[in-house]
């Protein structure tokens, strides 16, 4: 885990950058994913450096120098400093000026997107899966770090798989407040307890990530609806591109 490994962390939404470093070794025989990549890569027969670089080679990399970097910062000064802002002007207006463009400005109609493949306008691309039916969203769960924790006794206030529909998908599923349903697609499903509200609009349905598989009746988990696809700009993730149907289920076990 983080605490476990040498790392540069930053951030979404502020300008500092922190070294990470270990503060406990690794019980057993855990490994940070850098050590595992180094040692499949020796096995492999790989030796490309990129692989087989140490973490403070990859911390190096990462910072960058005094052309390509982090402004102000090197492994040096965070060693010595454990954090600091990045040198950027106070306040930080980084388009007061110009935009990282061909023309310096904003472009709402753009030769670089549509090159890109995302169009020459801004364009409405409705989704895959979603657009009909009922689209499941799993939002982060206030109790949790994404997954971590999620085993822990302690934790319990996690709570137990909940899915939010609208009443009118509870009706048309033939499901009611406090009922159990199998949440799935062809893909796979899990099983919750409905809460029936308004909180969520009408061909939406919500529930938490992050729970262990073994607060769910059948050991599987929200993890088992979702895509593997990737979006068509970006190529990120499509978790919530994820259209599901709701079954009441008698025995939550089976």
């Amino acid at each position: 885990m983080q605490h476990e490994q040498f790392d540069l962390v930053d951030s979404y939404s502020h300008l500092y950058v922190q070294l990470a470093r270990p503060a406990v070794p690794p019980p057993g025989e855990c490994l940070p994913h850098t050590e595992i990549f180094r040692r499949l890569a020796a096995r492999l027969g790989i030796t490309d450096p990129a692989v087989l670089a140490s973490d403070e080679e990859l911390l190096r990399a990462a910072i960058g120098d005094e052309t390509r970097g982090i402004p102000g910062v090197t492994l040096e000064s965070l060693q010595e400093k454990g954090f600091q802002r990045v040198d950027v002007p106070e306040p930080f207006l980084p388009f007061a000026e110009t935009f990282p463009t061909p023309s310096g400005r904003f472009e709402f109609a753009s030769a670089t997107a549509e090159a890109a493949g995302a169009g020459r306008l801004p364009d409405y691309r409705p989704p895959h899966e979603a657009l009909d039916g009922l689209a499941l969203v799993s939002a982060a769960n206030h109790s949790l770090v994404n997954s971590t924790f999620a085993g822990s006794p302690k934790h319990a206030r996690a709570g137990d798989p909940v899915v939010l529909v609208h009443p009118k998908d509870a009706a048309e599923a033939g499901v009611t407040d406090g009922a159990t349903v199998r949440v799935g697609n062809d893909r796979g499903a899990f099983v919750a307890v409905v809460t029936v509200t308004d909180a969520v609009r009408p061909g939406v349905a919500a529930t938490t990530k992050g729970l262990s598989r073994a607060r769910f009746p059948d050991g599987s988990s929200v993890n088992a609806t979702t895509s593997d696809a990737l979006s068509d700009h970006g190529g990120g993730a499509t978790f919530h591109d994820n259209r599901v149907r709701l079954t009441p289920v008698q025995d939550p076990a089976r």
